[in-house]
């Protein structure tokens, strides 16, 4: 089999590389044919040695250091998104804009620390939506704060949220794409 530089080859016994394939939690496709398959990364191949059959386990680095990044960036943004609902029944494509924008995972997650130090209990629910600006070719995450308080009062705690924090913490180019607004219910 020809490798490159990214594909190691291994004669072992199969025990041991199965035990190192559940350590890093990895599919084996038993089919060496179906190497272009994304989401696999080791497959099984019967070699001929010296008239007897011996399993030779191929493992691709590059292809599990993918997975392994975009598993851990799905983790995030599944764990970033338990805090908030999503209106419209657009959560697929929340998901999505986030992980086109990966800076706003962590800034959803200090966004909510924040929220919760500055409205406290009049936190009603927390929600994320997305708006598209076709005249400026721009999608906006917006996260509203569904507020029980009186809209004077509402303003007044988004405007000390976004004087002592978004506006001095966040890049103005993150600023085009993520914006946090109030709802009075």
């Amino acid at each position: 089999m020809k490798t490159d530089s990214s594909i190691k080859e291994y004669s072992c016994y199969k025990d041991k590389f199965d035990s190192i394939i559940s350590q890093k939690k990895i599919n084996i496709d038993r089919n060496p044919e179906n190497t272009d398959a994304p989401d696999k990364a080791v497959w099984l191949k019967i070699s001929n040695y010296k008239g007897k059959k011996i399993p030779t386990y191929s493992f691709d680095y590059q292809k599990v250091k993918v997975r392994d990044v975009e598993l851990r960036l799905k983790n995030q943004i599944e764990n970033s998104l338990k805090n908030f609902s999503i209106e419209n029944e657009n959560q697929k494509s929340v998901v999505e804009f986030l992980k086109e924008n990966k800076i706003l995972i962590s800034l959803l997650d200090e966004s909510l620390l924040k929220i919760k130090e500055i409205f406290n209990e009049s936190i009603q629910e927390l929600c994320l939506d997305l708006h598209e600006d076709p005249e400026e070719d721009i999608i906006t995450l917006f996260l509203i704060v569904k507020t029980n308080l009186l809209p004077k009062d509402g303003l007044s705690r988004l405007k000390r949220l976004k004087n002592d924090w978004l506006l001095d913490k966040v890049p103005p180019e993150i600023l085009s794409i993520f914006s946090v607004t109030i709802e009075s219910v």
